[in-house]
């Protein structure tokens, strides 16, 4: 769990105050600024090695219509070692709601400390979004019995993904949400106007290090708030 940045206001004196907005946003926070040569992508990767958060801005320019991420955005939240938030350019007014998208795996409850933090900080609420298809019952929670009620049963289980985690963060208010679909469709209709999106990367690609899942690419890419990537290591799928 993430915690919180330390409250003691620190400048480089070299860097001008008006090079600093970071700074001049919350001035109770220790800003450092570096200028790091060549491609960004691992510069970026390499600077928030030992981090626990790495945030981006996304620059998407792609031709595809709803492609909002830019090629450094993707390359470090495919890589880095640790949670990527990707900010969107241009922030709508917040409506207070952190939605967390969950698959019913092991790792939820990396993904869901992530995102009951975050709204804790926020003063938000909390939406969790399960999505399911007839052909996936269960949405990876447990094996389903034949007497199965397909609506009934994804809330339950969802229901069960989520037990405990009001006791330890009785501030945020919880909205359950088992939604009948494809996820990446369920999870862009959930987080439209929301203050953050959060996703698990859940991957396997074939590409050295390449730690996004088809679910988790699509958000950072077609979301239309900001996108919070909590990096899931084989400690968290074995759970």
């Amino acid at each position: 769990m993430r915690r919180s940045p330390p409250h003691t206001a620190k400048r480089s004196p070299s860097t001008p105050q008006n090079r600093l907005p970071a700074g001049q946003e919350a001035p109770d926070v220790r800003v450092e600024s570096a200028l790091l040569p060549g491609d960004p992508r691992p510069a970026l990767i390499e600077a928030a090695r030992g981090a626990e958060l790495l945030v981006v801005g996304n620059h998407g320019l792609g031709g595809f219509r709803g492609l909002l991420l830019g090629s450094t955005a993707y390359g470090v939240a495919g890589h880095a070692a640790c949670d990527v938030v990707i900010v969107r350019g241009q922030p709508g007014k917040p409506r207070a709601e952190v939605v967390v998208g969950l698959d019913g795996s092991a790792a939820g409850n990396a993904v869901l400390g992530f995102a009951f933090t975050e709204a804790s900080l926020r003063g938000a609420r909390l939406r969790a979004v399960h999505a399911w298809t007839p052909f996936d019952l269960g949405g990876g929670f447990e094996p389903v019995p034949d007497d199965f009620d397909d609506q009934k049963g994804e809330a339950r289980l969802l229901s069960e993904a989520l037990a405990g985690w009001q006791e330890r963060f009785p501030e945020v208010d919880v909205v359950e949400e088992a939604e009948k679909g494809h996820a990446v469709d369920v999870l862009r209709a959930a987080c439209e106007g929301a203050d953050l999106l959060v996703v698990g990367s859940h991957g396997h690609g074939e590409l050295a290090g390449m730690v996004l899942g088809s679910v988790s690419q699509a958000m950072i890419h077609h979301a239309t708030c900001p996108v919070a990537v909590v990096r899931i290591d084989e400690r968290h799928r074995a759970r």
